[in-house]
C-alpha cells in the first residue's frame, strides 16, 4: 500500500504545472494559443470576432440538437454580457446575416454560396446548415427592432467580416482584386523565352571576347573561305 501511495505522489509531483497558465498569448503568432485566442488577439474588434466564432459553432454541422442548443445559449449569454451599444451592434450583424442567408430577400451580389452549391460561413471548408432558422432563434431571445432595408455598405461589411474574411474566391466579382490586363500573345505563351530571343535578340557585349564577329553572313562566309584556302596552301 505504501508503494502505491508513493508512486501516486511521485506521479502528481512529476505532472504538476511548472509555470502559471498563460491567460493571453504574447502576440498573434504565439502557436501555443488556440485559434480563437490568436484571432481575438490580432483582431481590431474582439467582440465581433468572438461573436463570429460563437456563430460558427451554431451554423456549422454539429452532431446533435443538444450541442446546437448549448452553443446557441452561449452566444445569447455572450451578447447579454455586453453594454447596450455593443449589444445593438452585434444584434444588427445577426439581422444582416439573416438577410444575406435568406434567398427570398437577398437579391444582392453578396451571396454566401460556393460554386458547388454549398452555403458557407467564416471558412469555406465548412458547410452551413439551416442558417436563417438558427440565427432567428438568437434574435427571438432579444426581440430587436425590425431592420430597415440594409445599405450596400452594411452588407459588404458583414459579408467580408463574417462570411468571406480571407478567401477571395468566395467573394463577388466586384470585390475581387483586379489584375492588370495583359495583351494576348500566342507564340509568347507557347515558346516563352525562346520566342522573345528570336524576336528581340540580345545585343552583343563589346567587352566579351569575339564580340567583333557580329557581322553580316557574307563577311563571315568570306572569312571562313579565306581560312579554308590557307589550310589548302599549307598542305
Amino acid at each position: 500500500m505504501k508503494t502505491v501511495i508513493h508512486e501516486w505522489r511521485t506521479f502528481l509531483k512529476e505532472t504538476e504545472r511548472k509555470h502559471p497558465k498563460k491567460q493571453k498569448p504574447r502576440n498573434k503568432y504565439d502557436r501555443t494559443a488556440t485559434k480563437l485566442t490568436q484571432d481575438l488577439t490580432k483582431s481590431k474588434d474582439p467582440k465581433r470576432s468572438e461573436q463570429r466564432w460563437n456563430l460558427s459553432r451554431i451554423l456549422h454541422r454539429i452532431s446533435s440538437f443538444l450541442m446546437v442548443n448549448a452553443a446557441t445559449n452561449y452566444a445569447i449569454r455572450f451578447i447579454n454580457e455586453q453594454d447596450d451599444v455593443d449589444k445593438n451592434r452585434l444584434l444588427k450583424d445577426i439581422q444582416l446575416l439573416s438577410f444575406i442567408y435568406n434567398p427570398k430577400s437577398n437579391n444582392t451580389i453578396y451571396q454566401p454560396y460556393t460554386k458547388e452549391g454549398g452555403t458557407i460561413f467564416f471558412y469555406d471548408r465548412y458547410e452551413v446548415r439551416s442558417p436563417v432558422f438558427k440565427l432567428n432563434n438568437i434574435l427571438d431571445s432579444f426581440d430587436p427592432a425590425p431592420m430597415s432595408a440594409p445599405s450596400d455598405e452594411e452588407l459588404k461589411d458583414v459579408y467580408l467580416f463574417y462570411i468571406a474574411p480571407e478567401n477571395e474566391n468566395l467573394r463577388p466579382a466586384q470585390l475581387k482584386k483586379k489584375e492588370s490586363p495583359r495583351e494576348p500573345n500566342l507564340l509568347d505563351d507557347i515558346f516563352g523565352d525562346s520566342y522573345k530571343k528570336l524576336v528581340d535578340p540580345p545585343k552583343p557585349d563589346p567587352t566579351k571576347r569575339f564580340a567583333g564577329l557580329n557581322m553580316s553572313p557574307d563577311e563571315l562566309e568570306r572569312i571562313n573561305q579565306n581560312f579554308r584556302n590557307s589550310k589548302k596552301r599549307k598542305k
